[in-house]
């Protein structure tokens, strides 16, 4: 077996007196909010030079540590707007980075004999550090583009997911009678991809469809909440294709 090469740390370095942009953090979010960025740093250098920030990690994360997942989410939008985080990285491969932890990281690991680094996440330069790194590059959805065999499969997989997605957009649209963009990599249609990704069919999908289109709260504002992270939501999404399961068993006429 290869040996695992570690890639966290042990401790990373906290200034005596933070600048003004974890001032701002606090003055908007009290003391509670300055709180919830300390614990993200000690989880992002915990993991390496990042921290990956989909559905799953967010409600592991508020749990772990006691918050509302919007309040925690609110405080990691400032960030990226104050530049703590990065705003673009975060967009697009849902990560938590930025230029002063990957500066601090890789001065702490640079007595390492190697370290194994995703190329698509850095933003410095890593040529000036004098250590063994594997550099990894991988496309927008994680995938390892060095390894071929697997990449290829799991490109199959990937677009098998995506052209999913597209069919359940489309068919939201022709159920509410809206032209919503059905491009699977906008930022709000990751919950309908990480269900696809667990398994869940389109036929699955379609059901809950069916069913919230008929419900009164669904219903409001022109059908407003029939969207992806209301629909697809991973701690309401359970419950509500359990429940099109039992409408449509019972009535079937009626979800046609």
């Amino acid at each position: 077996m290869g040996r695992t090469i570690k890639a966290g740390l042990d401790y990373f370095p906290l200034e005596v007196v933070l600048d003004d942009k974890f001032e701002l953090i606090e003055a908007k979010h009290g003391i509670k909010g300055f709180g919830m960025l300390i614990k993200l740093l000690q989880k992002i250098y915990q993991n390496s030079y990042y921290y990956p920030w989909t559905e799953k990690e967010q409600l592991l994360f508020s749990k772990r540590i006691n918050v509302n997942i919007n309040e925690l989410n609110a405080v990691i939008s400032d960030c990226c707007d104050w530049k703590i985080l990065n705003k673009f990285l975060y967009s697009k491969y849902q990560i938590l980075t930025s230029r002063g932890i990957q500066k601090r990281y890789f001065e702490i690991v640079k007595r390492r004999k190697e370290i194994e680094v995703i190329k698509n996440y850095l933003i410095i330069n890593i040529k000036t550090i004098n250590v063994n790194i594997k550099v990894i590059d991988v496309d927008i959805n994680g995938i390892d583009t060095n390894n071929g065999t697997q990449r290829k499969g799991k490109e199959r997989k990937v677009k098998e997911i995506y052209n999913n997605a597209i069919q359940v957009l489309k068919y939201l649209n022709s159920k509410t009678n809206r032209t919503l963009d059905t491009n699977p990599e906008q930022e709000n249609r990751k919950f309908l991809i990480d269900r696809l990704k667990e398994g869940i069919s389109v036929s699955d999908c379609k059901s809950v469809i069916d069913v919230k289109f008929k419900d009164d709260y669904f219903k409001k504002d022109n059908f407003k909440f029939m969207r992806c992270s209301t629909l697809f939501r991973k701690s309401k999404f359970q419950n509500y294709l359990e429940e099109a399961k039992t409408k449509k068993q019972l009535d079937p006429d009626m979800y046609e």
